[in-house]
């Protein structure tokens, strides 16, 4: 049994919002040990190095007045004025009090202008009691405020303060009902594990448009993908999609050069793909059945650098263009040479952060041209916000003090990972990411959701709360930290509403309770995935709700057919029993829903059958994996420690973009699902051609 945390750090490690205990999947509570809590309360600079209880940040300004919290969420639903409550210095006068709201624009804060406020006293008693020598008031605003982010600025007592008012947009209209004609089907595959007959190594955005043409004629709404986020692909190596450089920029290696205007001016960027060693190189690099991000990555700079200086020697149009680009995005100087920091090559440095600016321009450029073009075809782009940054990356040197450092975000012990995990990730700092008024994800969300419009928050209940496992200490042994959900999904609205795009929320696995109705409540959708809707037990698990983007698995789990095998007799014994529990049958995976009928119990109509019941079901958005259509078995990731099975986020799709798009079979399953998705009589609208 673990030593209970002293009295008075239970009681610093509250007022940083600590969590102290927790329920674990097998219903036990599991309590924070006191070497781990007092780790993240150094970690968040809340307790002295020697751990004698001393407060530091958390102390720092304590005793300044006038106090407010940094950020305030009006209500989802009411008059939209704003109530806060508000320290004053006991001896100041209400009536002497200044209040100032500004309204943010672009760019920035609008002029301050005089706001009537009436100030009432504050709520009494040991949750609402103030610091010594001040009183608490309840302010409320005479004004209605629009949704939007305002900044309101407080001045009593000769000092001034501020905070941050979040007024949300009313959430969308509920989920259409089964049978609406918003029931739609998309498609997702990694973008790098796309291949062609074009390609240079890797799947690009033209390959993207391809595809996305395709799913337009098809008759599919939404196309799916990874994170497209700069990855370290040179001296330190990391191709994961989720441990981005940045959640800023994008990914050069997914950039067309040859699209690009001015390849067909440059000399020496067509020499460079045609020469001897250049076609050697393209040959091994499209025949593997991995990706060798460095060799593409390499090869890709050295062909943005010469379209530089093409583009550079013309000069016009477009070199104005980028040249606003620049000004337009002066924190992309110093992301260039952090980028060009890192490569193999220090001689080039120069060159390189020239070339990584240029590289953004273009991938900015292609980017936001696909996702216009698929918006008029009738499809959208369906793209991930990853949970966090790569601990050596940009943002993290960028913004050093909107990150804890000495913790990893991490997860605790489950069925799946009984010794718990540690993905190496900072977390943001609590209290610093709301004096910033969300400064970061606010951005980070704008640029995605400019060519995004279903966004999906990887592991959503972090919103809620995080567990962090202290540097050195085991992942069993960490602490949950809660954050202030209520603002960030205030955000999130905010953008989404901006944008006119959905935002779907990761709610996998054993998520707090909280969580799937603050999302029903702000017309966010949740996942339901039929794996691991299933549980190994007799009876079918609950249908997907109307407000779901329901599939059958995820980037990080089998591929269907594997599954199958892996959880039918025959395949359990095949595989020496690695099965486990009851054969799985199809009503044991899916709904009992009207199916085509059940012959050998063959993985092909395994997947025909869950595709049907899925169809079938009242979930706003049906997500097909296309490697499940050829019935595909090895997997995109493994979860866990690096080194085991295949290199994780590299594996190519075994049919080619050109087979895809050619495929009337694909065509066919698509419209069996699209048509099931239609409400009746009017199936035959959107059948595919």
């Amino acid at each position: 049994m673990r030593r209970a945390v002293p009295p008075p750090t239970a009681r610093l490690a509250r007022s940083q919002q600590l969590l102290l205990r927790y329920q674990d999947p097998w219903g036990g509570t599991v309590h924070a040990s006191p070497g781990a809590v007092e780790a993240v309360l150094r970690s968040l600079g809340a307790l002295s190095k020697d751990g004698d209880g001393g407060r530091q940040d958390a102390a720092r300004g304590a005793s300044a007045l006038p106090r407010v919290e940094p950020v305030v969420v009006l209500p989802l639903k009411g008059s939209g004025r704003g109530r806060l409550e508000i320290d004053l210095p006991s001896s100041c006068s209400p009536s002497s009090v200044k209040f100032r709201l500004r309204k943010e624009g672009r760019p920035g804060l609008g002029p301050a202008r005089p706001v009537a406020v009436r100030l009432r006293p504050g709520p009494r008693g040991d949750q609402g009691r103030p610091e010594r020598g001040s009183s608490r008031w309840v302010a409320t605003l005479s004004t209605k405020l629009q949704p939007g982010v305002h900044r309101l600025e407080i001045e009593a007592a000769g000092a001034r303060v501020g905070t941050w008012l979040l007024v949300p947009p009313p959430p969308p209209r509920p989920a259409p009902p089964k049978g609406s004609a918003d029931r739609d089907v998309g498609v997702f595959v990694p973008l790098y594990a796309l291949r062609s007959g074009r390609d240079l190594g890797v799947g690009d955005l033209t390959d993207l448009r391809a595809l996305v043409r395709w799913a337009s004629r098809t008759g599919l709404r939404f196309v799916g993908t990874l994170p497209l986020y700069s990855t370290f692909l040179d001296r330190l190596f990391d191709p994961s999609p989720y441990r981005p450089v940045s959640r800023h920029f994008w990914n050069e290696v997914y950039l067309d050069p040859t699209a690009v205007p001015e390849f067909a001016r440059s000399r020496g960027a067509q020499q460079r793909l045609a020469s001897p060693r250049s076609r050697a190189e393209l040959a091994r690099l499209r025949a593997s059945d991995y990706v060798d991000f460095a060799a593409v990555a390499r090869l890709k700079i050295q062909l943005i650098e010469l379209l530089h200086r093409e583009c550079q020697r013309e000069g016009g149009p477009r070199w104005a263009a980028f040249q606003r680009y620049l000004r337009q995005r002066p924190e992309l100087e110093r992301y260039a040479e952090f980028r060009a920091r890192h490569e193999k090559t220090p001689g080039r440095r120069r060159r390189l952060a020239t070339s990584h600016m240029f590289a953004q321009w273009l991938m900015d450029e292609q980017l936001r041209a696909l996702s216009r073009e698929a918006e008029r075809g009738g499809v959208r782009l369906y793209l991930d916000l990853p949970l966090g940054v790569h601990p050596e990356g940009w943002d993290v040197e960028e913004r050093k003090d909107a990150f804890v450092p000495g913790v990893s975000i991490g997860a605790p012990p489950d069925r799946n990972h009984p010794t718990g995990q540690s993905w190496g990730l900072l977390p943001h700092h609590p209290r610093r990411e709301r004096e910033q008024g969300y400064s970061e994800l606010r951005e980070t969300l704008r640029r995605l959701f400019a060519v995004s419009k279903i966004l999906r928050i990887d592991h959503v209940m972090g919103l809620h709360r995080l567990y962090w496992v202290p540097d050195g200490r085991s992942p069993a042994d960490g602490v949950y930290v809660a954050y202030r959900p209520d603002e960030a999904y205030a955000i999130f609205a905010l953008e989404a509403a901006r944008a006119g795009a959905e935002v779907v929320g990761e709610d996998l696995g054993t998520v707090p309770p909280e969580v799937r109705p603050a999302l029903r409540e702000r017309g966010f959708l949740r996942m339901y995935i039929a794996q691991t809707e299933w549980d190994g037990r007799a009876h079918a698990p609950a249908p997907p709700a109307p407000d779901s983007l329901a599939a059958l698995n995820t980037h990080d789990m089998p591929p269907f057919a594997r599954f199958w095998a892996d959880h039918t007799a025959a395949g359990r014994e095949g595989a020496g029993g690695g099965g486990g529990g009851d054969p799985l049958t199809p009503r044991k995976l899916l709904p009992g829903v009207p199916s085509p009928p059940w012959k050998d119990g063959g993985a092909r109509e395994a997947l025909m059958d869950a595709l049907h019941r899925l169809a079938r079901s009242p979930a706003r958005h049906l997500l097909v994996n296309l490697e499940d259509l050829w019935l595909e078995e090895r997997r995109q990731n493994q979860p866990g420690p690096s080194g085991q099975g295949e290199p994780n986020f590299r594996r190519k799709c075994r049919w080619t973009v050109e087979e895809i798009v050619r495929s009337s079979e694909l065509r066919t399953v698509l419209g069996e699902l699209i048509a099931l998705r239609m409400p009746h009589g009017s199936r035959s609208a959107r059948r595919s051609p």
